[in-house]
């Protein structure tokens, strides 16, 4: 992939590119109806992989992994296994300890192994590891960024970018290493933390020529804002060199925000302003230069409303995505509902999912599109939506959701995917995965783990599991590997031949929503809901 280096493109579109545009629009709706009537039943499903697992090692399990897009269509996954001392038995001698770790394994489009795996951290003296985060630029390099601490808190506060409200101990560190194309690690890199500091919520970003940043949340523990967090980021240059002390970005905010390099050397921040008096609450967005410094104003990510505009919803868990090809336009996704106080499982009374596009001057593009409305769900959860884009603009959002009504665990979080187009054209709507005939879960305490990365060759969707779904252990790393939206879908701007092709929604069909199903057949199976 190559970066644009000109300006955002104008939405202004010739006669001619309108007219192809309509033909395909044509298309793309006579081929989703031919397939939905036809094809509902019949589609075969990617079969999920098991990438790793630890059903058969006592006291091991995940503490967090993360994923990335690589430029050669390929995908870096890393993630933190965690190893419990074993008892001897009677008159035996104490088992040998396994040390925790930090691992990633590159994997191409099919779900084959590229390379070996390269350990990025082993740690010793009863210290844990937890939520890995992973980069990459342009040719391939990476930064590595994890916690560690002194004492095993609740599994729950320690998976992808989340708090929980279990206290950490106040030994903890945020460490990071940079990884070279060929796998090499750099020495450790730690940002400028205050020792009693309990960081939280990992995150990272790099640009195209490997500068970086890393975000954090760091708890709060005084009576008047138990349970919210202040975000916080610090940048380095390619090299590992600190370009910036800590930069607060807000206080007393919930749960966490994300972050991402819109362009060379300026990122943007997304995070939640809660009300004075906590009924509502708004996400937000902050451009910053690679040395933390402001750059022009704080904007509402939903709809670009000015920031003192009253409040009808409550926004919470923004997420970003760029697009590889031009990073001045980005989307951010975010979590519609009734209450911003509740933070983790038992949100209010069926809950969105939106998105919106942005240009680098933090202008809005095309109108927000909803991808997951509200007659999905009666009452229940939705995960912070995982979020990822091509170089022709589709995005890609999969998320988990507790209380879906007619399915075998009612109680558990489902995985579910949608997919939009360039033109923001729904390619899929809000779509429960299965395998075979029985969709698949995810276990409460890796209820944020559903994670995606969409190149333009291939989709990887992952998450934790346990082998028994009631257990609370994460033993078990799954992934589905699909074909990415613009092999299946070109852009007809890009790809003239997209334009009089009618087999391209074949493909989409055949792979894609092979994979994530059709809304049909979900509606045939459960009944309808209204």
């Amino acid at each position: 992939m190559t970066v644009q280096g000109e300006s955002p493109r104008s939405c202004k579109k010739s006669s001619h590119q309108v007219f192809r545009r309509s033909l395909l629009a044509l298309s793309i709706a006579a081929t989703f109806n031919t397939a939905s009537a036809e094809l509902a039943d019949d589609l075969t499903q990617a079969t999920p992989k098991t990438l790793q697992t630890f059903k058969d090692t006592a006291g091991a399990q995940f503490y967090g992994f993360d994923l990335t897009p690589l430029p050669d269509n390929h995908f870096a996954l890393v993630w933190a296994e965690h190893y419990e001392p074993q008892q001897a038995d009677a008159g035996e001698p104490a088992p040998a300890s396994t040390a925790d770790r930090i691992v990633l394994q590159r994997y191409d489009g099919q779900g084959d192994k590229v390379g070996d795996e390269r350990v990025i951290a082993v740690l010793e003296n009863g210290r844990f590891p937890w939520q890995p985060s992973v980069s990459a630029d342009l040719d391939g390099n990476m930064v590595v960024a994890w916690g560690e601490s002194a004492q095993g808190a609740s599994i729950t506060g320690r998976v992808n970018k989340y708090c929980d409200s279990t206290e950490l101990d106040a030994d903890v560190e945020v460490k990071a290493r940079l990884i070279s194309q060929s796998g090499q690690p750099s020495d450790v890199i730690q940002p400028g933390l205050a020792a009693s500091a309990q960081p939280c919520a990992i995150d990272t970003a790099m640009d195209e020529d490997g500068d970086f940043a890393l975000l954090w949340a760091l708890k709060e523990d005084n009576n008047q804002f138990s349970g919210r967090t202040n975000l916080q980021i610090q940048t380095f240059n390619a090299l590992g060199q600190n370009q910036t002390s800590p930069v607060s970005i807000i206080n007393h905010t919930l749960l966490t925000g994300d972050l991402a390099f819109y362009a060379n050397n300026a990122l943007i921040v997304a995070y939640v302003v809660i009300a004075d008096d906590g009924s509502s609450s708004r996400v937000m967005g902050q451009r910053y230069d690679l040395q933390g410094q402001v750059v022009g104003d704080a904007f509402h990510l939903a709809n670009g409303i000015a920031a003192s505009d009253v409040l009808l919803d409550s926004e919470v868990r923004p997420t970003l995505a760029v697009n590889p090809n031009d990073r001045e336009r980005f989307i951010a996704s975010w979590v519609v509902d009734s209450d911003p106080s509740v933070e983790r499982i038992s949100l209010g009374t069926a809950p969105q999912i939106k998105a919106q596009r942005w240009l680098a001057d933090a202008s809005p593009s095309m109108e927000s599109v909803t991808v997951l409305s509200d007659v999905y769900i009666v009452s229940g959860a939705v995960s912070t939506p995982s979020l990822s884009m091509d170089s022709d603009g589709h995005f890609i959002s999969v998320w988990s959701m507790a209380g879906m009504a007619g399915t075998q665990h009612d109680s558990l979080p489902q995985i579910l995917a949608s997919g939009f187009s360039g033109e923001n054209e729904p390619m899929s709507e809000a779509i429960p995965l299965k395998q075979g005939a029985e969709y698949l879960y995810v276990p409460y305490n890796e209820f944020q783990s559903v994670q995606v990365a969409m190149n333009d060759q291939a989709i990887m969707l992952a998450w934790l599991d346990d082998i028994d779904i009631n257990k609370d252990t994460s033993k078990t790393l799954n992934a589905i590997f699909v074909p990415g939206l613009v092999a299946v879908h070109p852009d007809p701007a890009t790809d003239p031949q997209a334009a009089t092709s009618g087999g391209s929604l074949s493909w989409l069909f055949g792979g894609f929503v092979a994979v994530l199903g059709l809304r049909r057949g979900w509606s045939r199976r459960l009944g309808a809901r209204h």
